[in-house]
């Protein structure tokens, strides 16, 4: 995966991706975003500036996907969570990764079976998936380096691939975020609001899936600020959520199966706002810039399968066999990028 420069709040930082799209606001193509479209825009991707709905790449709140859409391919990977489902409810033992990472966090929850199962589904990577419509290759987008492609023709609607959660982030915070844009200070109070999520964020202990060796689990803070001398981005970097709770990351050394592609797509309207903006902006028009270039060119979008055990890409319109899957992200997440500097 790879990173698009664009300026945001006067200052410039490098994204990766994220997913609002027209019918995240239940327009089409608007003319233009007013200020009570701006706090829409937070209430309906549910904005808590929170590490997974707003720091980390943002997601519509739309229900979760059935099989109305992709049947044969929702059902497969359905069977097959549910098969898993039902071996960890034989057999808890295998519970026992998950229950002791969680014993040494910092999280003094005692967790049900059920919150055990989630998790434990939630960071494994399904075998043998027959998802293979994908490949990895270099972006369209100047500078961006590795983007993601299809290999078929997608349909609207149809499951593109899954979004592997190679590690998790369990936030059972309820503090709601409300960025009151009438007041004359907004851009104070919206970075001031982005920066204390970052803070909460950093105070959260990852989840690892078992298939990832001691050897390749990173440190807490690198989680959140990457190894800059191994020139490694932060994992938050690749990370998406899943509901108010969860947020799962991809590894993007894990480049070999193309069932689990979801983290490469790249930000498909980022560096047009890098175009656009000369620094100067204030929180409002950024967004608005940043929503109607979203709209234009996102063609997917990641949303969880029904019963929220799996994130997968969809095709928000028919995407033609070699063409790029762009996403879009978040404005809060570009803030908090900008911040961290």
């Amino acid at each position: 995966m790879r990173f698009v420069c664009v300026l945001m709040v006067g200052t410039a930082l490098l994204v990766p991706y994220a997913a609002i799209t027209a019918a995240a606001f239940g327009v089409n193509r608007p003319p233009g975003i007013s200020r009570l479209m701006i706090k829409r825009h937070h209430h309906t991707i549910g904005t808590r500036l929170s590490p997974h709905l707003s720091i980390l790449r943002a997601q519509s709140t739309h229900d979760e996907m059935g099989n109305e859409h992709d049947d044969s391919t929702a059902s497969q990977i359905n069977q097959a969570l549910e098969k898993l489902r039902e071996e960890l409810l034989s057999d808890p033992a295998k519970l026992k990764p998950i229950k002791q990472q969680h014993e040494i966090s910092n999280d003094d929850r005692v967790l049900t079976q059920e919150e055990l199962i989630r998790r434990t589904i939630l960071s494994t990577r399904l075998l043998n998936l027959n998802l293979n419509r994908t490949r990895l290759a270099e972006s369209t987008l100047d500078g961006a380096g590795r983007g993601l492609f299809a290999t078929e023709n997608i349909g609207e609607g149809d499951i593109i691939t899954c979004y592997p959660g190679d590690a998790l982030f369990c936030d059972y915070s309820e503090e709601e975020t409300e960025v009151d844009y009438e007041d004359d200070d907004e851009d104070s109070h919206y970075a001031d609001k982005v920066a204390r999520w970052r803070e909460h964020v950093r105070t959260l202990s990852p989840i690892w899936g078992e298939h990832i060796s001691d050897k390749d689990r990173i440190e807490k803070d690198a989680v959140n600020d990457g190894i800059q001398e191994s020139s490694i981005p932060p994992l938050t970097s690749y990370a998406v959520s899943v509901d108010d709770v969860y947020t799962v990351m991809g590894m993007p050394t894990l480049d070999k199966d193309p069932a689990y592609y979801g983290h490469f797509a790249n930000d498909g309207a980022g560096h047009l706002i890098l175009e656009k903006g000369d620094g100067s902006m204030g929180v409002e028009e950024c967004i608005s810039e940043y929503i109607i270039e979203s709209i234009d060119v996102s063609n997917a979008m990641q949303r969880p399968l029904e019963g929220g055990l799996h994130m997968v890409a969809v095709a928000l319109r028919d995407i033609e066999d070699g063409e790029e899957i762009l996403m879009t992200y978040g404005p809060d997440y570009w803030t908090a990028h900008a911040q961290r500097g």
